[in-house]
């Protein structure tokens, strides 16, 4: 689980160094259950939500969390590297 947590930081980090990156305002979290918190530009659009669906899209399920513009991924202890990989 640690290696799988580390793939899933780093992977993170490294969108959040990208362009598209500068939405994340914060990652954090313990494990594999890791909070990923964006900047809205508009409270009519979360990202949040847009993320979520987004991913629904992609046959991938992810949480918001109330009223925070955070998405919470909590993928199963059995991960495989090659499946967080294409998460």
């Amino acid at each position: 689980m640690a290696a799988r947590s580390k793939q899933l930081l780093d992977g993170l980090q490294v969108i959040q160094g990208k362009p598209h990156g500068k939405l994340i305002e914060d990652i954090r979290g313990r494990g594999l259950m890791i909070g990923i918190q964006f900047k809205s530009p508009s409270e009519k659009q979360p990202v949040n939500a847009l993320v979520a669906k987004a991913c629904l899209k992609r046959h991938m399920l992810l949480l918001t969390t109330s009223i925070f513009d955070v998405v919470r991924t909590i993928p199963p202890l059995t991960i495989s590297e090659s499946e967080l990989a294409d998460a």
